[in-house]
This record gives structure tokens, C-alpha cells and sequence, in this order.
């Protein structure tokens, strides 16, 4: 009993040895050593369970100088499927004791040729994975290993398996690191891109063939459909495919936009694609961007190899980045038809929002306008020029305006951002540089808008600076922007008293000189609200982008969201009104003979004909060929019928007078619309219901 106590003190010690790191210096080989020591064995494996085999990569010196690994392989590679038995016993009780190795019905024959006399197995593991086993090898001698000595020797395989579990997590963790450094790097290039207007097409097609690389795929593609784009990248191809010169209606990623499928899709898992190859769809993962609950252009990745795959988090990072992309695409594309509103100066402004204009209207100006006051006034007490101190205002303005590249419901959240949520978050000074870096007037003050979230001891985002590596502009918009931020009152918490804001800062890893000069500053110019100025952003451009943001930019209807708010409204004062949905007849069939093109001409046919329509209030697109709007006239029915008749002629002049290839002898049997109402309060009190019960009159037709 003696010596199991003195073995226990050295097993606790080793086993503190193992958790302090001690074994990296020889690959265990000290452990096993001292196993087999205080076992009073001839020697000690550890074996890992990997890839269905147990890999002996570790032994004792004894065992590792007696027996070679290349004239004894079998002792050091085993099948685990050869060592069913063994795996199950290990799995369910941990450990195996073997006395007689020679007598034992599930011996290995290259260990009996040895002439192995007795083995004590335990398991590697944590309560959620097996890594391998702990080996105990005596050849010299039968040996009875007690009970606590396998109690002892599964303490050791614990520190082994808490350690290797550490290991696997720091290797975890620098591979994400490492996955992040390349997607920053991925929107700092598709975001800096010198000019893409002059080179649109090359833009996005070099765009995909790098995300493709970027996530080891054999082909990536990607269609955005009302822009006319349709690009597809392997290894023999990179092409930006005019969609007008091809038939894509067997395309799996038309599909997927065609139905609206909104969530990320694996292709095996996707009804609606049933119909194609099995053999490629399978490795497919189809990921949508979504606005206003409709998909507007569908990403998508193809892999060879059936086990590879992208990780949730990752396809979701991606699905944010084009987003951003598909919004970039968009405004690059139309913005010669802003231009000629624009004074010269004002041309620089607009470039650099050319990710804005999509977005809902988040310009909520008290923060900024805060940091930007703060900034100016700390800017002072340090005695800064004054043409510093009125850019550093401008930086203040301009510090957070990469947010619009944000997802909305991450902006909008009211509690705290989960890790992934705030890892998404992280980027937005990256977009704030990226967006005033183009404009001339505010060149000079990009660097300090993008640290403006680097701290003193290199905590910060997005490179980690350091001290004197962070420029003075951002340590000043660093200091305000808490200031503002823990002053100012949010969802999820109250606002915190101006002694205690500046408590907090001096235990901030912020320039604490500059603090103690902008201390008194902050408490005699602290400011509860602010009377606004006009902001730098033109009159037409903010038009411009109130106006992209309400309406769906394909036939200038308002989106959906903007219909729901209208109808809220009138339930709210309690104001009879129908609700009318018009849906396109037979535009599957339509697009299946005659082609998507005019498919989508029929649709703006119909868009078209809406506009000549009068009586129609928050006339709205819902879906891809789906429309809406709210009637408040008295005659419902002769309403109807006037709609009905007034587009199915409409539509049928405007195709022969654009000579789509329709044929005559069924133009007249399969265009037309489906036309339901649902009536408030009569049939619901409530907005999505009467919306409900429209598509159900529909599927009813």
C-alpha cells in the first residue's frame, strides 16, 4: 500500500507535469518512460485513434530502441476494425487488463512472437471524444495490474486527453485566425478594386474565381438576375455569361432565385432540384442573398469530393459578404444614371457610398454627430491645429459609416451580439475606410477612422496595433466613442453617469495622457441631444438612396415591407381597405417555351400596366412575379373585372407591339393574371393574415 501511496504522489505529479507542457520538449517519450518506471514495466505506447486505425506514434525508450518501427510495423499501425473487441471494451469500461497475454483469446500475433506477457489499456478521452489509448507493456514478466493501478493510470490518460483537447483547440483557434486573415484580406480586394466601373464585368468574375480559391471548391457561379449577370468559375473557365445570349432555365442557380428558396440550401436536400444530375447535385450548397424576404442573386459552390464541405459559420460570413457584393454590383451599374445630378465634387462623394444605397435608412446622426463634437473638442485640449481638429470633426462624422455594409438585424439587435455576430460586426471600420478613402477631401483622415477601435495594448480590431502605431487622429475618436457610447442610453441598458463614463476610460487601454487633457472637456461639453446640422451628403443622392431603399429597383414598386406598414397603419385607425394581389398566369410554362427572357418581359408588361392602373394605394412587388396593393374605392367587384380585363389586353398589345415570340393561336389562353382581394376587418384584423389568405384564393384558381 506504501508503494501504490508514493506511486500515487508521482502519478500526481507527472499528471501536472503533462498539464504544464512539459512533455513538448521529447514527444512524451519522458511520460512513458516514467510509466513504465513506476509500473515497474518493460515499457509504454500511446496509441491514437485516427482515420480507423490506432497509430502507436509514441513509446517508451525501451520499447521504441527494442523494437524498430520498420522491422516491427504491425506493432505500431492496427486496424481498428481488426481490433473490434478491444475498441468496444475500451469504449464501454475504459480500460482492459490482460494477465496472460499468450492465453488470451484476442492476442495479436506479432506481440505473442515477442513473447508479450502482460498489457494494461486505458482510454485517452474527454466526456466528448475518444483520442486514443494508454498502453502498459510488461514482456519479461506476467504481471497482475491492480485495481489501483488502473485507477492511477486512468488519471493519466485524463491530463493526456485534457491536453490534447487544449491542443486541438489552439489549432482550431489559429486556423480560424488564419481563415479570417484570408477573408479580410478577400473584401479588402473586392472592395479596393482599382475603378471596377471601367472593368464591371472582369470585377465580379475575378470576384468569384477568388472566393472559389478562397474556399477550395471546383466550381463556383453566380447569378443575379434583374442585372443580367451570370458567372461561372472552374478550373478551364472564368466567364461572366450574358444572360441574354443563353438559355439558363436549367440552371439550378435560376432555379433556386426563380422559387425564392430563401434559405441555405445543400442540393440533395432541395426538392425542387430533384429533376437534375444526382451525381453533381449532391455536392452543391446554394447560398441566397436576401432582401426584403426575396432573393436577388444566389452564390453557389460545387465540390468534387463528396466529405468536403464549408462550415456553418463560414457560409454564413459569405452570405454577408454578398450582400455587400451583389449591393456594390448594383450601384456600380447604375450609377451613371445619378451622375449628371451631381456637381463634380459631389461625384467623389457618391463613389465612395456605393454600398449604401440599398440599405434601410440607418443614418442615425446622434452618434456620430456626438464623437465628431467630442473628437473636435478633445482635439483642442491638445492643442492640435485647427485644421486638424476640423478634420478630426469630419472623422467623427465619417467613423462609423461602414455599418451600412452590416446586416440589418445585426444593427438593429437589442441585446448583445453573439461572437459570431460581433466577429461580423468587426468589419465595419474596414468598410468606413474603404468608403472614404475615395473621397479627396476626407483622404487624410481614412487610417484614423479605420483604428479607431485599436487599443494601447494591441486588443483592438482590425490589425491589432499597438501605442505609437496608432495615429493620434483615432486614439482621440477611440476616447470619444466610448465616452458617447457608455453616456448614451441603449435597448439593453441605461445610460451611465458622466464620472463613471470617465472612470471606465482610465481602466480602457486608451491614450490615458490624452484622457487626463480631455477630461474636464468631456464633463463641461457633454451633450444629451444635438442640434444637427446638414450633414455633407448631397440632396439628390439622398433621395436617390431613400428612394432604393423603399422600392424594388427592378420595376420601381414599393417592397413588401413598405405595403405591411401602410396596412398596419390603416388597421391601427381602424380604416376599411381590400387588399388585391395580381399574380402572373402560367409564366413556368411561359419561361419553360419560350425562354426566361420573356418570361421576364411579361412581368414588366404587367408591372407596366399596373401604373396605368388609378385607385391603387402602396402599389408593392412581393414576389419574383407576384404584386400588390391596397383598393379603397367602393366598387369592389366592377374594380376587379376592369383590373382583370384592362391587363390581360394590356399585356397582349404590348407583346405583339414588342414582337415577343409568343404564339398567337395560345396568347390569348395563357396571358393574363390571377386576381384575389382579401378585405379588412371583414376577413382578418391582421396584415399577414389578410396577405395569407390571398395566396390561398390564388392556389384555389
Amino acid at each position: 500500500m506504501a508503494y501504490f501511496n508514493e506511486a500515487a504522489r508521482e502519478i500526481l505529479i507527472l499528471a501536472s507535469k503533462i498539464i504544464g507542457r512539459e512533455y513538448k520538449n521529447d514527444n512524451w517519450s519522458s511520460l512513458l518512460d516514467k510509466l513504465s518506471e513506476l509500473f515497474n514495466i518493460d515499457g509504454a505506447f500511446i496509441g491514437f485513434w485516427e482515420n480507423g486505425f490506432i497509430e502507436f506514434k509514441y513509446s517508451s525508450f525501451l520499447i521504441g530502441s527494442a523494437y524498430d518501427k520498420n522491422q516491427y510495423p504491425d506493432l505500431y499501425r492496427v486496424a481498428l476494425n481488426d481490433r473490434k473487441y478491444f475498441k468496444d471494451v475500451l469504449e464501454k469500461d475504459g480500460y482492459i487488463k490482460i494477465a496472460d497475454y499468450a492465453k488470451f483469446p484476442h492476442s495479436l500475433d506479432v506481440w505473442k512472437n515477442i513473447g508479450l506477457k502482460s498489457l494494461l489499456i486505458v482510454t485517452i478521452r474527454t466526456k466528448e471524444k475518444i483520442y486514443g489509448s494508454l498502453h502498459l507493456v510488461s514482456i519479461n514478466k506476467e504481471v497482475n495490474f491492480s485495481e489501483e493501478s488502473i485507477q492511477i493510470l486512468k488519471i493519466i490518460g485524463g491530463a493526456i486527453a485534457s491536453e490534447l483537447e487544449k491542443e486541438a483547440f489552439m489549432r482550431k483557434i489559429e486556423k480560424e485566425k488564419e481563415i479570417n486573415a484570408k477573408y479580410i484580406e478577400f473584401i479588402n480586394d473586392m472592395a479596393a478594386a482599382e475603378d471596377p466601373q471601367s472593368n464591371l464585368n472582369g470585377w465580379i468574375t475575378n470576384t468569384i474565381k477568388k472566393l472559389k480559391e478562397l474556399v477550395k471548391a471546383d466550381m463556383a457561379g453566380f447569378v443575379f438576375p434583374t442585372e443580367n449577370i451570370f458567372v461561372m468559375s472552374n478550373e478551364k473557365m472564368h466567364k461572366n455569361i450574358d444572360i441574354k445570349n443563353i438559355d439558363i432555365k436549367n440552371s439550378m442557380l435560376y432555379d433556386i432565385w426563380k422559387k425564392n428558396v430563401t434559405q441555405i440550401t445543400r442540393s440533395d436536400q432541395c426538392d425542387i432540384l430533384s429533376h437534375y444530375n444526382s451525381a453533381f447535385k449532391k455536392s452543391v450548397i446554394f447560398i441566397p442573398v436576401i432582401s426584403d424576404d426575396i432573393v436577388i442573386a444566389v452564390f453557389c459552390v460545387y465540390f468534387s469530393e463528396k466529405d468536403r464541405d464549408i462550415p456553418e459559420r463560414q457560409i454564413r460570413f459569405i452570405q454577408t459578404i454578398f450582400k455587400y457584393f451583389t449591393l456594390l454590383i448594383y450601384t456600380r451599374k447604375n450609377l451613371s444614371k445619378a451622375l449628371y445630378k451631381l456637381s463634380a465634387t459631389e461625384q467623389g462623394l457618391i463613389k465612395s457610398f456605393v454600398s449604401s444605397l440599398e440599405t434601410k435608412d440607418v443614418y442615425t446622426k446622434g452618434h456620430s454627430e456626438h464623437v465628431a463634437i467630442y473628437s473636435k473638442k478633445i482635439a483642442q485640449a491638445i492643442d492640435l491645429r485647427e485644421s486638424e481638429q476640423n478634420m478630426i470633426y469630419n472623422a467623427g462624422l465619417l467613423h462609423d459609416i461602414g455599418k451600412i455594409g452590416m446586416p440589418d438585424d445585426i444593427l438593429s439587435k437589442p441585446g448583445k451580439l453573439t461572437e459570431h455576430e460581433y466577429n461580423i460586426m468587426k468589419f465595419h471600420p474596414l468598410f468606413s475606410y474603404e468608403i472614404v478613402k475615395s473621397i479627396p477631401k476626407f483622404k487624410n483622415i481614412a487610417n484614423c477612422i479605420k483604428h479607431h477601435h485599436e487599443r494601447l495594448d494591441g486588443s483592438g480590431y482590425p490589425d491589432g496595433l499597438r501605442d505609437e502605431q496608432i495615429e493620434v487622429g483615432a486614439r482621440i475618436l477611440a476616447i470619444a466613442d466610448i465616452f458617447d457610447a457608455l453616456t448614451t442610453k441603449r435597448p439593453y441598458r441605461k445610460n451611465m453617469p458622466v464620472y463613471e463614463a470617465i472612470k471606465v476610460l482610465k481602466n480602457e487601454a486608451v491614450d490615458q495622457k490624452i484622457l487626463s487633457k480631455a477630461e474636464i472637456v468631456l464633463e463641461n461639453s457633454f451633450l444629451n441631444e444635438v442640434d444637427f446640422e446638414e450633414t455633407f451628403v448631397p440632396v439628390e443622392l439622398e433621395k436617390m438612396r431613400k428612394e432604393i431603399s423603399l422600392k424594388d429597383h427592378t420595376t420601381g414598386f414599393y417592397k413588401r415591407n413598405i405595403l405591411v406598414k401602410k396596412m398596419n397603419n390603416y388597421i391601427e385607425k381602424n380604416e376599411r381597405f381590400v387588399l388585391f394581389m395580381v399574380d402572373v398566369k402560367n409564366l413556368s410554362y411561359i419561361n419553360y417555351k419560350y425562354g426566361v427572357n420573356i418570361g421576364d418581359k411579361v412581368i414588366l408588361f404587367v408591372a407596366d400596366e399596373l401604373k396605368n392602373i388609378h385607385q391603387m394605394d402602396v402599389l408593392s412587388r412581393t414576389g419574383t412575379d407576384v404584386f400588390m396593393f391596397i383598393y379603397r374605392g367602393d366598387s369592389l367587384l366592377s374594380f376587379k373585372d376592369t383590373l382583370s380585363a384592362k391587363l390581360k389586353n394590356g399585356i397582349i398589345k404590348r407583346i405583339k407591339d414588342k414582337s415577343c415570340v409568343i404564339n398567337n393561336n395560345e396568347i390569348g389562353r395563357i396571358i393574363g393574371c390571377y386576381i384575389t382581394y382579401s378585405i379588412y376587418p371583414d376577413e382578418s384584423q391582421n396584415a399577414e393574415e389578410l396577405i395569407y389568405r390571398c395566396i390561398v384564393k390564388k392556389s384555389s384558381h
